[in-house]
């Protein structure tokens, strides 16, 4: 089922290379199923959902949430998506998003 949730968060276009304009700062994130926020991700190793929180590192139920396993499905079929934004926009407009995430 895990499986499943992030092979179509993949296909959907929902994994995000994000790139700040200058080159110097890349991000990965994975959009909220209603695309109005996002999750912040570190390949292999964080997401800032509430899933990696509890049932990855406290419960132990899974090695990964669905999110960084959709980060992998795409990466491997070529599926991530990349915007490119401002400093200031990165900030002002993707913080919010995360923290939308965070509350999802």
């Amino acid at each position: 089922m895990i499986e499943k949730k992030a092979r179509e968060a993949a296909i959907r276009g929902r994994v995000v290379r994000v790139i700040l304009s200058n080159g110097e700062i890349e991000h990965y994130v994975v959009e909220t199923k209603d695309r109005r926020g996002y999750y912040l991700i570190i390949p292999g190793l964080f997401c800032s959902c509430n899933d990696f929180l509890f049932n990855v590192i406290l419960r132990k139920r899974y090695e990964k949430c669905y999110h960084l396993l959709a980060f992998h499905f795409a990466k491997e079929h070529e599926l991530i998506r990349t915007l490119t934004v401002k400093e200031k926009g990165m900030y002002r407009y993707f913080l919010k998003k995360i923290l939308y995430g965070l509350l999802y």
